[in-house]
């Protein structure tokens, strides 16, 4: 039982300073920003998938390379989502670049 109220003391002091009515982003990045970004990589990542579709259905190249070549993108993609994140940090709080 003591154990309980331990956890809830450190639980009030982890919230201390939280307002309940907003939720906690330690990034400081708003709801819709986030959702613009993965919009964003989704349609990099279709994009990517539409040109693989598109080898595989050619001739001249194997469906291997082309799984290769849509892993590797959705690599870079996924690689370059953190620069994106700083770009949209910086671009929020209005600093120039």
């Amino acid at each position: 039982m003591k154990s309980a109220h331990i956890i809830n003391r450190v639980v009030h002091f982890a919230a201390d300073g939280v307002s309940a009515a907003h939720g906690h982003c330690p990034d400081g990045l708003d709801e819709s920003a986030i959702d613009a970004l993965i919009a964003e990589v989704d349609q990099e990542l279709t994009a990517a998938t539409a040109v693989a579709e598109t080898r595989i259905r050619h001739t001249f190249t194997d469906s291997q390379h082309a799984n290769r070549t849509r892993r590797r993108t959705s690599r870079a993609a996924l690689r370059v989502l953190p620069v994106r994140l700083d770009m949209a940090e910086t671009a929020e709080s209005g600093e120039a670049a």
